[in-house]
């Protein structure tokens, strides 16, 4: 697996727009021609704008230091691709296959991980901080000093992580795992 270098400086909004734009993504504008990003997590359904990774299929690809925030992650495929860094808070990222992808320094607060599989995945230092965790599989992935305040997880969940007593203390234990989400 490829490990990212964690840079300190975050790209703006702006900036991640023509970054992303440079690399053939059209990212979505306003009618004034500014980065368009939705004001809530998005949905499976939704009809508005956003930007979006749908039924698409990324490898080896840095995503670095880019600010991504409520981004829709849904029916795709991520190998060997690196988010460190990265802003991607309050993004849904349901039904999706990470495979050896780095989220080393990442904000992943608040977002919707739920059926997905992560598998080798490195979550160095990453903000996980009320994320929903629920019915994703977690295989050989690394979570040294992750922040877990108030995600969601099961017991049976969170006993497969392998976690610290004082990362397991931090959790929001579920008694359930909940509903699918939605666009499965």
């Amino acid at each position: 697996m490829k490990v990212a270098l964690v840079s300190k400086t975050r790209r703006s909004v702006e900036a991640t727009w023509d970054l992303l734009q440079s690399l053939g993504h059209e990212p979505p504008r306003d009618s004034d021609g500014k980065p368009f990003v939705l004001n809530r997590m998005p949905r499976y359904d939704d009809r508005e704008l956003r930007l979006s990774y749908f039924r698409c299929g990324l490898s080896d690809v840095a995503l670095c230091n880019l600010t991504l925030p409520r981004t829709f992650f849904g029916r795709s495929s991520f190998e060997g691709v690196a988010f460190s860094n990265s802003n991607i808070s309050e993004s849904r990222m349901c039904w999706n296959d990470f495979v050896e992808c780095d989220f080393s320094g990442a904000d992943l607060s608040c977002c919707d991980l739920r059926a997905s599989l992560f598998d080798r995945c490195i979550f160095r230092g990453v903000n996980l901080s009320g994320a929903d965790l629920r019915r994703s599989e977690f295989a050989r992935c690394v979570f040294t000093d992750a922040v877990l305040n108030d995600a969601k997880l099961t017991r049976f969940e969170g006993f497969a992580l392998g976690l610290s007593t004082s990362k397991k203390s931090t959790i929001c234990w579920q008694w359930f795992a909940g509903e699918l989400p939605g666009g499965g």
